[in-house]
């Protein structure tokens, strides 16, 4: 695995939040650190205590990160710091009798090599060659059953149990995070965003509002979008492209 410690390659980034059109609280949180070339969504998880606060203390986390830091200890880093995030909040949710967390998905880029790291079920895309590609694979417990063929794709995204996540930053003492590294080519566009656009709006609908030019431009479509499909969610996007 190469790790220089710069890269050739500068990306740039636009990114929306919002609350959508049935919360009274927004508990999505993101960053978008250009010059680190890391970018973050974090979802509070809906119906537990203080979701906000899980998913602002883990974007916050990652600020003030080094900019020259090399590859692997980027990574290193960026999964440290949210293990800190994880014993807070394990340890704040003992504390008030409940649970206090968030689902993370976060994306790094240095020159040829896209990483991703999340837990729970914001997920990161990859458009290329114009088609799109899911890169994480979410932490459902409705996902074994797809993968031992006991469930089709459709009867899993209608079942009543097709929203429980199996991992969390604050759930559990012990986090694991999935880690993967892709290869970048020229002309890739990622998407980072929380299960309120994607629970909302087509994956093919997505794929024609990524090839929209404009990151500003693409943001405020898909938001809008989720809003047309009843927004039932905070939903909260970062779309990152090479800087042209």
């Amino acid at each position: 695995m190469n790790t220089e410690a710069t890269s050739p390659r500068r990306w740039v980034s636009a990114s929306l939040s919002d609350v959508g059109l049935v919360r009274s609280i927004n508990e999505d949180s993101c960053r978008a650190l250009n010059d680190v070339q890391v970018w973050l969504v974090a979802d509070g998880m809906g119906g537990h205590q203080a979701g906000d606060v899980a998913s602002r203390s883990i974007a916050e986390s990652i600020d003030g990160l080094a900019v020259d830091e090399r590859l692997s200890d980027l990574i290193e880093q960026v999964c440290a710091r949210i293990q800190v995030v994880n014993t807070f909040l394990v340890a704040e949710g003992r504390r008030q009798h409940g649970v206090i967390g968030s689902t993370v998905a976060a994306l790094i880029l240095r020159d040829r090599h896209a990483v991703c790291i999340w837990a729970g079920d914001s997920r990161i895309y990859r458009l290329r060659n114009g088609r799109i590609r899911q890169l994480t694979r979410d932490h459902r417990w409705i996902e074994e059953f797809v993968d031992r063929g006991l469930l089709s794709r459709g009867a899993a995204d209608n079942h009543p149990m097709s929203n429980e996540i199996t991992r969390a930053v604050g759930a559990d003492d012990l986090l694991e995070l999935s880690v993967e590294m892709r290869s970048v080519m020229p002309g890739d566009k990622y998407l980072i965003c929380s299960d309120g656009l994607y629970g909302e709006v087509a994956e093919s609908e997505i794929e024609q509002i990524l090839a929209v030019s404009n990151l500003g431009d693409a943001c405020r479509e898909l938001v809008a979008s989720a809003k047309h499909g009843g927004a039932h969610d905070n939903v909260t996007v970062i779309v990152v492209q090479e800087n042209p």
